[in-house]
């Protein structure tokens, strides 16, 4: 990795971190220079444009996701890997180990971007949804054909309750600070996998 590579993975990981706290649309080229100490020439140089620089975000922030959820929670077992997947997606962003709390940066984009016109931002952020869907989807697949889960269940019944429980969890614990939101989810997640179960 060239200096200037390891110039622009730096500008990305702050403004991770800044989107995690003030939302995607709030980043601007002055932010991030100030953040990370750089010009605003010096920041420029890395991208074409604000928008250039909102997806690339989006895909550092998707890396980071891989890197600290997808990989580690891999299992040949297929049950284990979605259990070890939603423990591991509960919390990443605390795992990230910024310099001030945040919350998901996908949750943050998708309230921001949901409502507006058409943009390669929105397009970025809907492909990575749909992504992140199938692979969920993919996960319980697995888990009906290894046998774990009954053969009539929903692959995507299934994807959108979890999908939802990760959702809801966000809002109780950083917005409403519900102390005892990881309970609750894990809680939700357990029973959802138990009345899946092929028993």
């Amino acid at each position: 990795m060239n200096k200037g590579e390891r110039s622009r993975q730096r500008i990305l990981k702050d403004a991770m971190q800044f989107s995690c706290v003030y939302g995607l649309s709030s980043v601007t080229i002055g932010e991030i220079s100030k953040m990370t100490g750089m010009s605003r020439t010096g920041v420029i140089s890395h991208f074409n444009s604000k928008e250039d620089m909102q997806i690339a975000i989006l895909k550092y922030s998707e890396n980071e996701y891989r890197e600290t959820v997808v990989k580690p929670a891999y299992d040949e077992d297929a049950l284990s890997h979605l259990n070890n997947h939603f423990k591991l997606w509960t919390n990443w962003i605390q795992r990230m180990e910024f310099n001030e709390a945040g919350s998901c940066p996908f949750i943050k984009a998708i309230i921001e971007y949901q409502d507006r016109e058409d943009s390669e931002v929105k397009s970025t952020i809907k492909s990575q949804q749909k992504r992140l869907i199938e692979y969920l989807a993919s996960i319980v697949k697995r888990c009906i054909d290894q046998g774990h889960f009954k053969k009539d269940l929903d692959p995507y019944d299934f994807t959108f309750e979890v999908y939802s429980f990760y959702v809801g969890h966000n809002i109780a614990k950083n917005l409403t600070s519900l102390k005892d939101a990881n309970k609750r989810v894990y809680s939700a997640v357990s029973k959802l996998i138990e009345n899946s179960l092929n028993k």
